[in-house]
């Protein structure tokens, strides 16, 4: 099964730091979900490093592909090959 996920580049959307946009379109937001006992500036912080984590998703897949074929330990390699088929559906 072939991936699902809308293709990257994805990024920040300048306008809000904590929003994850592709080709001008929401992807998602890390923001606005309560603080749970933190600071809202620790709270606003980790939401912003979130952000980023999710939109570098499509390039971290492309790169988990793209490694794949170098794998020479075996463990390794079949660690990453399911995680590429979890992230797949499979």
């Amino acid at each position: 099964m072939a991936s699902q996920h809308t293709k990257g580049p994805w990024s920040i959307d300048p306008r809000a730091s904590t929003h994850v946009i592709a080709g001008g379109r929401g992807i998602c937001s890390t923001g606005g979900y309560g603080r749970y006992g933190r600071t809202e500036v620790d709270a606003d912080t980790e939401n912003e490093a979130n952000a980023h984590l999710i939109a570098l998703a499509p390039e971290m897949y492309d790169a988990l592909k793209a490694g794949l074929t170098f794998l020479s330990n075996r463990k390794v390699y079949e660690a990453v090959r399911e995680l590429l088929d979890h992230i797949d559906g499979e």
